[in-house]
């Protein structure tokens, strides 16, 4: 209308963003926030969201997995050094998306992540997979399964462990792990 270009690639980002994610992609934002992923504001004024995935080597095939999920909404994974200099990390941040403001808005609280009430209605077989590919571990001796949920209180585990029960018919425990005498 105004006559004024639009590079392909400034084209191809707008459709993206305005194309809704599909449920598989929700699920695995769900699961993904649950585990390691977060969400971050971005752009101007910070009005827009976007998800950020990243795992050590070890779990890289997951990374490469969640971008063939993702598809278009992910340009590419990225190889670093972590912070800490000692192990090689694969990451990725997809475009900003309308949608990731509405898991920001469910999850974050302050600019902290935090469980509320109502989130079980999210949790699904392969929300619940991508959590536990992403923050758990077994036991092959005693033939239980751990997921890491540290970062949460101990109120916030208490509904995690219910949301388990409720959906899943699992009677999880929620158990005090100590590290480094913390």
């Amino acid at each position: 209308k105004f006559e004024i270009e639009i590079n392909s690639k400034q084209r191809k980002f707008e459709l993206i963003k305005g194309a809704p994610l599909n449920d598989e992609q929700k699920q695995l934002v769900f699961g993904t926030l649950l585990g390691d992923g977060c969400i971050t504001a971005h752009g101007r004024k910070n009005k827009s969201y976007r998800l950020l995935v990243g795992h050590c080597e070890a779990q890289k095939e997951l990374v490469f997995w969640k971008k063939r999920i993702f598809g278009n909404y992910v340009n590419r994974i990225n190889c670093n050094i972590d912070k800490r200099g000692n192990s090689v990390m694969y990451n990725f941040s997809t475009v900003t998306h309308g949608d990731f403001k509405y898991f920001y808005d469910l999850f974050y609280k302050d600019g902290k992540k935090i469980i509320r009430e109502g989130l079980d209605q999210y949790l699904t077989s392969l929300a619940l997979a991508v959590w536990v590919m992403d923050d758990g571990s077994r036991d092959q001796r005693k033939h239980t399964m751990r997921i890491s949920t540290d970062g949460f209180s101990k109120n916030e585990n208490d509904l995690l462990r219910g949301f388990i029960k409720v959906n899943f018919g699992i009677d999880a425990k929620v158990c005090e792990y100590i590290r480094n005498n913390k």
